[in-house]
């Protein structure tokens, strides 16, 4: 069976896209085959410009919505840019406050559902689903302040993990 795996970073470059512009290609899974390009600007913007992210996109996405086949996809979405920074775009609308772009992209398996997290118009996180066909919601994989020790799971061994950081008791006078 699959999982959600997740990345706290985009993976590195796999080349450029190609055109004037600087750009990116991206391989999500690591398998040789970028997956999206991501076009940028290569300097501040005080007059405007414009970074776009090619590929099978879906926006907006909210935290929690289901991301898989149903979903009416698109080639690319476009960030506007200038001297206040990002003023349009998924994640500009609301400074500070997460969006999620859903992400489709094939391999030798079929296609895989995923999710890139962007605040103010900057890539932070994303996640995909390693089972082909199988969706994922917004947000799944993301780690949370309660699973203690990394597991994926808020339970028992958390707390315990807690109470053992506190350290041994101090003696009684």
């Amino acid at each position: 069976a699959g999982e959600v795996v997740h990345f706290d970073r985009l993976p590195p470059c796999s080349g450029q896209c190609g055109g004037s512009k600087p750009s990116c290609l991206l391989d999500l899974d690591n398998n040789g085959t970028p997956d999206f390009c991501y076009r940028y600007p290569c300097c501040d913007c005080p007059s405007g410009c414009t970074s776009t992210l090619s590929g099978a996109l879906y926006v907006p996405i909210v935290n929690g919505e289901e991301i898989g086949p149903n979903l009416n996809w698109e080639n690319s979405v476009t960030w506007h840019h200038d001297a206040g920074g990002c003023s349009s775009g998924p994640g500009c609308d609301t400074p500070g406050i997460p969006a999620f772009i859903g992400l489709r992209f094939d391999d030798n398996k079929g296609t895989h559902y995923g999710w890139l997290r962007v605040v103010s118009g900057s890539f932070i996180d994303y996640a995909y689903q390693t089972d082909a066909g199988t969706a994922i919601l917004a947000g799944d994989g993301l780690p949370t302040l309660a699973d203690i020790n990394g597991n994926g799971t808020v339970d028992v061994a958390d707390l315990l993990a807690a109470i053992g950081s506190f350290g041994p008791c101090p003696s009684w006078p």
